[in-house]
């Protein structure tokens, strides 16, 4: 099948399977990658996938450009969870161990105070696993901060803009 131009999103994916599927099906003139992280951590070379045609090499590029809405981003040192004692089944976490490791009252304590530390009008943050979402909600409004959980994108961009802290699970495994 030919198209002239096609541009593909969540590109950072492209290295999998089904992505590499599409990519040899497809001939296009033009193949335009988008995605916000470019750098993998198993060292997969997406760029050649799309003859380097990068627009952004780094997301800053593109807030700077005012193509993209300014973010703060803050990781936190995760001092509770030890992950080589959770076992690793086909490629992921197992999943029953990762959810029990990572819903516990000393874990959201710990990223309540960083979050009190740093927050903002509007705050996302990304959970594991469903009832991690759901516990994370929960222990927020127990602090008194309102919380959502598991919205739609929709209902969780209406809340944002609302100052409601949302929590969603990641939308995939991670890739290897």
């Amino acid at each position: 099948m030919f198209f002239d131009y096609i541009v593909m999103d969540e590109f950072h994916h492209a290295s999998a399977p089904s992505y590499r599927a599409i990519l040899q099906y497809f001939s296009p003139r033009f193949l335009l990658g988008l995605t916000a992280t470019s750098e993998r951590t198993d060292q997969a070379d997406i760029l050649s996938l799309y003859d380097n045609n990068l627009v952004f090499e780094r997301i800053v590029h593109g807030i700077n450009a005012q193509l993209l809405i300014p973010i703060h981003y803050y990781g936190i040192y995760d001092e509770h969870v030890n992950y080589q004692e959770i076992p690793w089944r086909n490629g992921y976490f197992d999943p029953e161990q990762i959810e029990h490791a990572f819903a516990t009252q000393q874990r959201a304590k710990h990223i309540y105070q960083s979050w009190c530390k740093h927050k903002q009008s509007r705050t996302l943050g990304f959970c594991i696993l469903q009832k991690h979402v759901d516990f994370m909600s929960r222990y927020f409004q127990r602090q008194g901060v309102r919380a959502g959980a598991e919205l739609t994108r929709h209902a969780a961009l209406q809340q944002l803009g609302h100052g409601l802290r949302v929590y969603r699970k990641k939308p995939k495994k991670p890739m290897l």
